[in-house]
């Protein structure tokens, strides 16, 4: 037992040293350092699995106890996110009592489970529980890829060390010229600048029946997942689309890309609609964006209007490309559908239109979840409405994560305003 410990100690001092290295000098792992990093991370887990086998082992023997049977559901296929809402399951049955969590985890869903993982690195205080970088890392952003727009889409996503990070850019090229032989050449010089990152707090509150949360059940910690997982979704593309940096909010395109990198639609017939995708196609292409990850971003309904409603003198549809609920493609880009991209009613019906590099978007994540559970808590619902938790039987739960959004370069995207394709 000794000897396992002191073997954990070491694995956990040499990725210690690596992170504090990097922060040390400001800057974020390198590919080596991070591969270093995760080796010794996975080995510290396994060696904490091989501990509590050993103790469970050494209990038995003291006690004369049955040996707890530990078992790893290899029936059950583990899904990106699941242990999410094992972790609300655990808050709401154990409270702040990690080791009774540990046991319950170990015996529902098996001692090499990413569930009994997250239980691991979680820190039950009075507050709730906060999760390490390992969890957050690998299992909810695993899940927002799947679930939010821009991280689909390619976003490129990158650690807050010291809760910022700082991205490097060119603002103006070097220069070639022409010359005779013996003649002195020109000198020219980059110059360059810079783009911070700062961490921005991002909630997410959701009702969660008092009888549901009782239930031990992958289907229903899928549910608890999925439900936080959505709102924290949808809080991300609502900010990285359109955030205007105002307080702790993070700075979306929108406001990147500032008036000049935004242009009024020119209409909705179908000569119009090629002309608002031309212009959007030029500007990124004068502006000499890197074409690595272009995407296009789009209300459901201005989707179904390019797919179903734009026909050529013959009938034919304009764009069949758009003709499926997943957001199909547009001029050899994806589209992704996002209803966080407001429609605007009352004195007119307007949307917007995005077109990026995504290779120049950066999502900026600090690595750490906290999640809080209260019990029969007074809460507002989506509508303005006061709920109370005591009368509906319903717990609260809230999570909390530190993250921001900014571009290399503003003219990597274009924005399209007015938009009637709806």
């Amino acid at each position: 037992m000794k000897e396992l410990r002191e073997k954990l100690r070491a694995r956990l001092a040499e990725a210690r040293a690596i992170f504090d290295k990097a922060k040390t000098e400001r800057r974020g792992l390198t590919s080596e350092e991070m591969v270093q990093y995760e080796a010794a991370k996975a080995a510290a887990e396994a060696l904490k699995v091989d501990i509590r086998s050993a103790e469970a082992a050494e209990s038995e023997r003291l006690d004369s106890a049955p040996a707890i049977e530990f078992v790893t559901r290899s029936h059950e296929k583990y899904e990106a996110g699941d242990a999410l809402g094992a972790l609300v399951s655990a808050r709401f049955r154990f409270g702040q009592d990690r080791t009774a969590a540990l046991r319950w985890a170990d015996r529902q869903y098996g001692s090499g489970s990413a569930q009994v993982r997250a239980m691991q690195q979680s820190v039950f205080t009075s507050g709730g529980a906060t999760i390490g970088e390992n969890f957050v890392g690998h299992e909810l952003i695993e899940f927002l890829r799947a679930s939010a727009a821009l991280r689909r889409a390619g976003a490129r996503e990158i650690p807050l060390i010291n809760g910022s990070a700082t991205l490097p850019k060119v603002t103006g090229g070097a220069s070639a010229y022409w010359g005779t032989e013996g003649e002195n050449i020109t000198p020219s010089e980059l110059t360059t600048g810079e783009v911070k990152l700062t961490e921005k707090k991002l909630t997410a509150l959701a009702p969660f029946s008092n009888d549901l949360l009782k239930n031990s059940n992958l289907q229903v910690d899928r549910m608890i997942r999925d439900d936080l997982g959505r709102a924290a979704a949808n809080a991300e593309d609502s900010a990285f689309l359109k955030g205007d940096g105002l307080g702790s909010k993070p700075k979306g395109i929108y406001y990147w890309v500032g008036a000049a990198g935004r242009g009024n639609s020119a209409g909705t017939s179908l000569a119009n609609s090629r002309t608002d995708i031309s212009t959007s196609l030029n500007r990124l292409g004068n502006a000499n964006a890197p074409l690595v990850r272009r995407a296009w971003f789009m209300h459901s309904r201005t989707q179904n209007y390019a797919g179903w409603t734009l026909v050529d003198a013959n009938g034919n549809f304009a764009y069949p490309s758009l003709q499926t609920p997943a957001g199909g493609s547009l001029a050899g880009a994806p589209v992704y559908p996002d209803n966080n991209i407001g429609i605007t009613l009352g004195g007119g019906t307007a949307s917007e239109i995005y077109y990026a590099e995504m290779s120049e978007c950066f999502i900026g994540d600090s690595g750490t979840l906290e999640l809080e559970l209260f019990a029969n808590a007074t809460y507002v619902d989506s509508g303005g409405n006061l709920r109370s938790g005591v009368s509906r039987d319903e717990s609260v739960i809230r999570l909390i994560r530190k993250c921001d959004f900014a571009m290399r370069h503003a003219e990597s995207a274009y924005v399209l305003e007015n938009v009637l394709w709806i």
